[in-house]
């Protein structure tokens, strides 16, 4: 009796331990039919590749908490309490050489943890914890070199965050099949995804580096794929403000393709201030600088940082727009500064700006970017007429060129009296020099570039004339001792200035395919031009001047030629002619009256814009157009010459 008693005792012992599956050798987990919960709303920062190899589901800047259970629509549970189904989970076991894993009874959360590089491989639904990958609430990773998720790891489960190992560097095929994760994090750099369907989850975000693995998988199976940020750059060096002026520094990351997740700093906002949509505004004078960084990972931040140089020199503007070289723009990249002066007794600069501010001023083409005199309320001030990065029309033509277009410089008028007060000269030369050092620290050049309007036409980039040498020798003063004044100021502003990158072309994107041609001649089916170079799509190239025509000459791959300005963006930029069709006009894809070439009519008097007129070769007598985006040709004779 008493051993038949024992054993009714030992059975019932039995049945009351739960139940533990094998650590080492492959078993088959009995079919559970689980209660599914929603995943819990975590607070999540990126793991980059240098932070802590341990990866949790839940994180804070300070802890590492995990998840709790959430409520739902149809869940009555409590939000910290675990359902029923989950309390009576708990198991644990061996998931490869030196990793192990435990399935949380309380909080339903699975951790993996060890000192082992690889998991054990599974098949479908082989997975220790699949039966419960419905309700598993999160992942914890305390792992110090795990490299490789295996396959089927994490078939079938829900949540909201998974956070990868940082040391991870390769998800096995179906690693994620079924899975419905709404954002998943890879912190590793380089990560190789296997090339299957159900490596990644087909849902929600996965927020990672590019990677050529990933990218390419992201692209096949289009996910929505969140890029790092791996590099930032600024293009401009520095930047000259005056009290109260906004400026919004260029920004270029690494890869195009991330995310711009960056917050912007300011060594001293008492100078220059700046919002987190990256504008600065000038507030006292001095010198201190700006730059940014990504907040996915703090530690990516531009090396170069963007100089910006505030100053108590103020002018006005009063832009002619009326003015032909306002209405057909040209656009430069300013070298330097060409000083004028009127020959004409008359001090009124507000005077100059209104009465220029006419198609053909006094019946000429003639247009400059400012005037330097007296302005309305009697004080010497320098009035802008035109934007400093548009050709102007000031010095006229020399032996080797202008520097109205190509070099393209900055030009003004210094408005003269009858050449008899000393002070008026000395309040002018004063301001002409403050209005030339700030030129010269906006756009980087030196002032070995200022010259006078008789100093071009020495140098064969002006036509003949004198201006401002007999005015500067009444006073006893020249260009020369003016360029010293000028080198003066601007290092009394700045001791470090950058005098030298605006000598440099800069340089722009392609915004589609196009050619280099050896001239501003568009002849892609005759022998009339030589193309030089095909551009791709986001090449860069070098711009050197516009040519006024539609066309610019640029620079690309050691060759330069030209190129039509709707190839990259740069303010001010010259558009084609527009012109008249003559009679009824048929389109043609190529130049030639085939039927199968012909696109569309257009009726007479319609405007068209001229692209180039071919006048040699086997496709002389026609013109290429341009019409909403699209190329057609034309025969020439059909528009006005």
């Amino acid at each position: 009796m008493k051993k038949l008693t024992a054993i009714i005792i030992c059975l019932a012992l039995l049945l009351s331990v739960p139940t533990v599956y094998a650590t080492g050798e492959e078993t088959t987990v009995p079919e559970v039919t689980a209660t599914e919960a929603q995943p819990a709303e975590p607070t999540t920062e990126s793991v980059s590749a240098s932070e802590s190899s341990e990866s949790t589901l839940t994180t804070s800047p300070s802890t590492t908490a995990e998840p709790t259970a959430p409520t739902s629509p149809t869940d009555t549970t409590d939000a910290t309490e675990p359902s029923a189904e989950a309390r009576r989970i708990e198991f644990e076991g061996n998931i490869g050489e030196g990793l192990e894993f435990v399935l949380d009874k309380e909080t339903a959360v699975l951790h993996i943890s060890g000192d082992g590089r690889i998991m054990k491989s599974f098949s479908q639904g082989e997975a220790p914890w699949y039966p419960y990958a419905s309700i598993i609430r999160g992942v914890v990773f305390k792992t110090k070199n795990l490299t490789h998720i295996s396959r089927y790891a994490f078939e079938n489960v829900e949540m909201e965050t998974l956070t990868l190992p940082d040391t991870v560097i390769a998800v096995g095929q179906g690693a994620f099949r079924n899975a419905k994760v709404d954002e998943l994090i890879i912190p590793n750099k380089k990560v190789a995804v296997f090339d299957s369907a159900d490596t990644l989850p087909e849902k929600g975000l996965i927020r990672c580096y590019k990677s050529a693995d990933i990218h390419a998988y992201a692209e096949k199976y289009k996910r929505n794929v969140y890029y790092y940020i791996t590099k930032i750059t600024h293009p401009d060096k520095s930047e000259i403000l005056m009290l109260g002026e906004k400026y919004t520094p260029a920004l270029s990351i690494t890869p195009v393709e991330a995310e711009h997740n960056i917050k912007w700093h300011t060594t001293d906002s008492k100078i220059a201030s700046i919002t987190q949509k990256g504008v600065v505004t000038a507030k006292k004078a001095g010198i201190c600088y700006v730059y940014a960084s990504s907040k996915d990972n703090p530690k990516i931040e531009s090396k170069e940082r963007v100089k910006i140089i505030v100053t108590e020199y103020k002018f006005t503007q009063s832009i002619q727009t009326l003015n032909n070289c306002y209405k057909y723009h040209t656009a430069i990249s300013p070298k330097g500064i060409v000083v004028h002066s009127m020959s004409v007794n008359n001090t009124n600069a507000q005077d100059y700006a209104t009465r220029w501010n006419t198609p053909k001023p006094e019946g000429r083409e003639v247009a400059v970017h400012g005037f330097l005199g007296k302005g309305e309320d009697g004080t010497i001030q320098f009035i802008q007429t035109l934007p400093f990065t548009m050709a102007c029309w000031g010095v006229g033509s020399g032996s080797k060129g202008s520097y109205n277009f190509d070099p393209g410089y900055i030009q003004f008028e210094l408005c003269e009296d009858n050449r008899t007060s000393q002070t008026y000269f000395t309040q002018v030369y004063n301001q002409a020099t403050d209005l030339c050092a700030y030129l010269c620290l906006k756009y980087n050049f030196s002032t070995k570039t200022i010259v006078g309007h008789y100093e071009a036409n020495a140098l064969g980039y002006g036509s003949p004339h004198g201006d401002p040498q007999v005015w500067f020798r009444k006073f006893g003063y020249s260009m020369k001792k003016f360029r010293e004044t000028v080198k003066k100021k601007i290092h009394a502003i700045d001791p470090d200035p950058d005098l030298t990158t605006g000598t440099k072309n800069p340089k722009h994107l392609a915004l589609k395919d196009a050619k280099l041609y050896k001239k501003a001649v568009a002849d892609d089916y005759g022998d009339s031009v030589k193309v030089l170079k095909t551009i791709k799509q986001g090449e860069k190239l070098s711009f050197i001047c516009d040519i006024d025509n539609g066309w610019s000459k640029v620079k690309y791959d050691r060759k330069t030629g030209y190129v039509r300005n709707d190839v990259f963006e740069r303010e001010y930029l010259s558009v084609f002619y527009k012109k008249k069709l003559l009679k009824k006009t048929n389109l043609y894809t190529q130049p030639t009256a085939k039927k199968k070439f012909k696109a569309k009519s257009l009726s007479k008097g319609t405007k068209v814009k001229i692209v180039s007129v071919i006048t040699k070769g086997k496709k002389k007598g026609w013109t290429l157009i341009t019409r909403n985006k699209k190329d057609y040709y034309i025969k020439t004779k059909y528009h006005k010459k």
